[in-house]
């Protein structure tokens, strides 16, 4: 009997128990889209940022900038910004700014949303990236740039982990 007594006045600490207030919440599909799509537009009109919402840059310990260059042939170009809520200490997402070149000259920019790690939008994030990651890369076989695009989500997933399950200072 008292094992039963305890084994409810556990459940029901449990039931009652707060959520925890320092989860990092995911990225909402509105963040989403207007970083893949309403940053571009608000740089090119020369619009506020999105009311509610602070764009910083990324901590010195992380390079906000990356290139990668496969046979002069075609280079990427990648920045990173971290997109919080007005007021909150952890990101809710990511921007990368990826420009392409070809044979030295620019070929498009393009604004995608990393959504946070534990974001349920990472399936948008894959295929948006997965259009103009295997458009603009060329290596000998499909199986190999598959292989590496794999990778490279991968990567990218650990990178917003890092940026957005702790507080970043």
């Amino acid at each position: 009997m008292k094992k039963l007594f305890y084994l409810l006045l556990f459940v029901s600490f449990n039931l009652f128990a707060q959520p925890d207030s320092t989860a990092v919440e995911g990225t909402t599909i509105e963040e989403y889209n207007y970083l893949t799509k309403g940053y571009k537009i608000q740089i090119e009109s020369g619009l506020d940022m999105k009311k509610g919402y602070v764009l910083k840059n990324v901590p010195g310990y992380f390079s906000d900038k990356m290139s990668y260059t496969n046979d002069n042939l075609f280079k990427r170009e990648s920045n990173y910004k971290l997109l919080y809520k007005e007021g909150s200490t952890k990101p809710c997402a990511i921007l990368m700014i990826l420009t392409v070149y070809h044979k030295s000259k620019l070929t498009g920019t393009h604004y995608f949303c990393i959504p946070t790690y534990n974001s349920n939008l990472w399936l948008n994030f894959k295929e948006d990236l997965y259009k103009v990651y295997m458009k603009n890369y060329e290596t000998n076989t499909q199986l190999n740039r598959v292989d590496l695009f794999q990778h490279y989500i991968n990567s990218l997933k650990m990178i917003s982990y890092c940026l957005t399950a702790e507080n970043i200072k």
